[in-house]
């Protein structure tokens, strides 16, 4: 008798198992499953156009009238000129590579004059800088820089003020972050 319920006990305890490993493997799938919808998601938005601002001060209400469709005849990006006050504002299609990304916030950090420029990328799916955008910043140190950009659907914003000393924040990947760099420069969230 004593050997049955021995063996009842040790069944039930390797049926708790096999039922917790179980419900792991559920909640693994559910996990899955809400990943590839997630993708699905961010798949369908990458593709789906929206104009993009990187314009340096004084600030305008100059609205440029470019819809989507204007900037995919275009290109990934289209740069409107506001008369008279030498500021831009630059549209990036949402489809834009990473490295075309970088490469065009870079260059026009590099060739602002002064001021501050604000690059507001909350639309794409990019929210770090390399090596190369801070160096272009580093040698511009009468520029200072305002992020505007969205991470796990919240809106956030931050500074680096001119003349801030950038080789503070060497990372060895080179690689920065913006979550990192709000952290540094007491960025907040946009609500």
């Amino acid at each position: 008798m004593e050997a049955k319920a021995g063996a009842d006990k040790k069944l039930q305890e390797k049926t708790d198992i096999l039922a917790g490993k179980l419900e792991n493997l559920q909640k693994a799938k559910d996990a899955h499953n809400l990943a590839l919808a997630n993708l699905a998601i961010a798949q369908a938005d990458y593709v789906r156009l929206k104009p993009q601002t990187l314009h340096s001060t004084p600030a305008t209400s100059y609205e440029a009238v470019q819809t989507a469709a204007d900037i995919g005849s275009l290109g990934d990006m289209v740069v409107d000129e506001i008369p008279g006050s030498g500021s831009k504002r630059i549209y990036f299609a949402r489809r834009c590579s990473f490295k075309y990304f970088l490469d065009n916030c870079s260059s026009f950090i590099k060739n602002c004059v002064g001021g501050n420029l604000t690059i507001d990328c909350s639309d794409l799916m990019w929210f770090s800088f390399n090596k190369k955008t801070l160096s272009a910043l580093k040698d511009n140190p009468n520029l200072s820089l305002t992020i505007i950009f969205t991470y796990n659907g919240r809106k956030y914003t931050f500074t680096i003020p001119a003349g801030y000393d950038l080789d503070l924040l060497q990372d060895s990947n080179g690689w920065y972050g913006f979550m990192y760099l709000k952290m540094m420069f007491g960025g907040e969230e946009i609500i």
